[in-house]
């Protein structure tokens, strides 16, 4: 199987929320229905957008106003690194009503996953729940997070920048409005551009000397 990029792994995530992650529900009379399918809209890939808690989720969606978070990691190291993040050091302080690590197939055990949070396999097609994801209570600052997210949705959308919905993404204002690529002089050009500028400064300074 050819190495998943981040950036592939970030849409699979988008799709499967979109899709909608299979999850355990249980009714208000206590029955417990398995595999129901959590769709969610709107979606995100990768957003940046203010909040209390600083908190960048690589894809996150709504069902029925619960958050769903997805982080994805294509090396062990890069998963073991998210613990040291603050909003993994509390399982109240991350966005996401439920959390799940989405990795290529194999890369991480569900025993290497934090209690509260799920697992998914890929292997760049379709994606395999290995650890499902409880549901939360999160923290005010990680919900104020949240709506930050999607105000900052809702102004896009009112400004009318276009949206990707299959890739959960907003077109940047570079895509909008490309600016042309500066090509940076060499140090080459820059000491020749130095030197000719010295050699016009005492140029003029000889012209203004007075004549004896």
């Amino acid at each position: 199987m050819k190495p998943l990029s981040h950036g592939a792994l970030v849409d699979i995530a988008v799709a499967w929320l979109l899709r909608g992650p299979p999850t355990t529900h249980v009714s208000a009379d206590g029955d417990v229905y398995n595999g129901v399918k959590h769709k969610c809209k709107p979606v995100f890939g990768e957003m940046v957008s203010a909040g209390p808690t600083n908190e960048r989720p690589d894809a996150i969606g709504w069902h029925w106003g619960s958050s769903i978070v997805v982080e994805c990691k294509v090396t062990r190291a890069d998963f073991f690194s998210d613990r040291q993040k603050v909003h993994m050091m509390d399982p109240t302080w991350g966005m996401g009503r439920r959390r799940y690590y989405l990795v290529p197939t194999g890369l991480v055990k569900a025993d290497e996953v934090p209690a509260w949070c799920g697992l998914a396999y890929t292997d760049g097609r379709a994606v395999k729940t290995v650890k499902e994801a409880p549901l939360r209570q999160i923290s005010a600052s990680a919900a104020m997070t949240e709506c930050s997210f999607l105000a900052s949705a809702v102004r896009r959308w009112s400004l009318k920048v276009p949206f990707d919905e299959k890739r959960g993404r907003f077109e940047t204002v570079e895509a909008r409005s490309p600016t042309p690529r500066v090509k940076r002089p060499s140090k080459k050009q820059i000491a020749e551009q130095q030197k000719a500028t010295l050699e016009r400064f005492w140029e003029a300074i000889a012209q203004e000397e007075p004549k004896a």
